[in-house]
């Protein structure tokens, strides 16, 4: 991981012509070797590791073929990591909008309703406790931020009749509502 640089720390200077220099040798047998797995590389359909598909797939199948070509301990490594990076990113709870949305879908399965009023989905967001939603960007979430990040997903919020009361809030079906972008995301 990237840090700043303490106070008390040194770091040599990066000189671009140095670099060049010095990666010029590794470079050229690089250059040399790519040209000899080229076609290789190029009609590979690696062996993805289990649970890596879609987006996912799509982004380490190069990188897979890439390791597959070079050999040794290569492939082994490069789908340790595949696998690895791939499930941590899918066990992190999602995205900031992906988070909304599963917290969202709780409330209104939990209120058994295809609607609710904006102030009162906002304030059950802030009453759970395992999320983050009391501070966002250094303040808690109001419905203006909430709008903006369900607009993502096409869900906007719409006017209705609630207890009697012309309301602004959120509805599960609709071209707006939540339901398409449970489905989706």
């Amino acid at each position: 991981h990237m840090r700043r640089r303490a106070t008390g720390e040194t770091v040599e200077p990066f000189k671009e012509r140095v670099v060049e220099r010095q990666a010029a040798p590794l470079r050229d047998r690089l250059a040399t070797w790519v040209g000899s797995v080229g076609n290789q590389v190029g009609d590979a359909e690696p062996e993805m590791p289990d649970g890596v598909t879609d987006r996912a797939a799509e982004i380490w199948e190069p990188l897979l073929a890439i390791a597959d070509a070079a050999g040794e301990h290569w492939p082994a490594t490069a789908r340790a990591a595949c696998a690895y990076f791939v499930a941590s990113n899918s066990n992190r709870g999602g995205s900031f909008g992906i988070q909304l949305l599963a917290d969202l879908r709780r409330i209104f399965t939990e209120r058994n309703t295809d609607r609710l009023p904006s102030t009162f989905v906002i304030a059950e967001l802030l009453e759970m406790e395992e999320s983050d939603w009391t501070d966002v960007k250094g303040k808690p979430l109001n419905p203006r931020m909430m709008a903006k990040e369900l607009s993502r997903y096409d869900v906007k919020p719409t006017t209705f009749k609630y207890d009697g009361d012309s309301v602004k809030g959120y509805t599960t079906t609709g071209e707006t509502g939540l339901a398409d972008a449970w489905t989706r995301y």
